[in-house]
């Protein structure tokens, strides 16, 4: 999803490696595209949809192993900055960015994202957003969500059609967006900007359960059923959907 019309990737929690032993070698498992770097078989497809060669898809990956050689996760903006214009292009592509990037516009978990593959990003401030480059991409679950949530969607989503999943994924996320909208004394709207003091992410808030979350919206969509504000194919339709992944978390024990 893309946020404010910004360019953006598509996003995932894990991570990349170097496949050399005494590397770092955090949580994904990628198949492989050169000796030094692997992809998983998504990464690899997301970028072929984005018209990078194999060419430019094995120069992405020198570049990912060179970032994880050369310290430049611990500085990212510093390491991108270090790069030729031809390999800018090669991670412009890669990302399926719309324009060339403006390292110095970039913050440093936008600038971190860029030296992974982009089905890979990591929401490093946990914001419940993921900056890549300097797009801010919105999912649910969000990136840092428990492992039993993310496996409980993908088993409520599995075979659904992909507009279908876009939308509910959106509904899910409102949560974050309606957390930062404050009516004031006067009666006006302040939203609170991701970036800003007071930003709230609902979904890393103590307490917070994805089974209350679930038990909300099958309240909403029975009160807008009331009020006539639904039709019933698509509540019926919600009501499954809903229903259906709140078993899904209370089989993989999500709270």
């Amino acid at each position: 999803m893309m946020l404010n019309g910004i360019d953006a990737a598509s996003s995932a929690y894990a991570t990349a490696r170097p496949s050399q032993a005494g590397q770092s070698r955090p949580e994904s498992v990628m198949r492989s595209t050169t000796d030094s770097v692997q992809f998983s078989e998504e990464a690899l497809r997301l970028m072929r949809a984005q018209r990078a060669s194999e060419a430019e898809i094995s120069q992405f990956a020198g570049i990912i192993q060179r970032a994880h050689e050369e310290g430049g996760y611990a500085d990212p903006k510093a390491f991108l900055n270090q790069l030729n214009p031809d390999e800018m292009e090669v991670v412009r592509k890669a990302h399926g960015l719309a324009r060339s990037i403006d390292v110095g516009a970039l913050d440093f978990e936008g600038a971190h994202n860029l030296l992974l593959p982009h089905d890979e990003a990591r929401d490093l401030n946990n914001d419940g957003l993921l900056s890549i480059g300097a797009g801010r991409t919105i999912t649910f679950p969000p990136p840092n969500a428990p492992a039993s949530v993310k496996q409980a969607w993908e088993d409520a989503t599995a075979g659904m059609d992909e507009r279908d999943r876009w939308l509910y994924e959106a509904r899910m996320f409102s949560s974050q967006h309606i957390a930062n909208i404050h009516r004031n004394a006067d009666g006006s709207i302040t939203v609170t900007e991701p970036g800003t003091s007071g930003y709230r992410n609902p979904f890393a808030e103590p307490g917070f359960s994805y089974q209350t979350l679930v038990k909300a919206h099958l309240e909403s969509i029975e009160y807008a059923r009331e009020k006539g504000w639904i039709d019933e194919a698509q509540y019926y339709k919600d009501k499954a959907f809903l229903s259906g992944f709140g078993e899904a978390l209370r089989q993989q024990g999500a709270v």
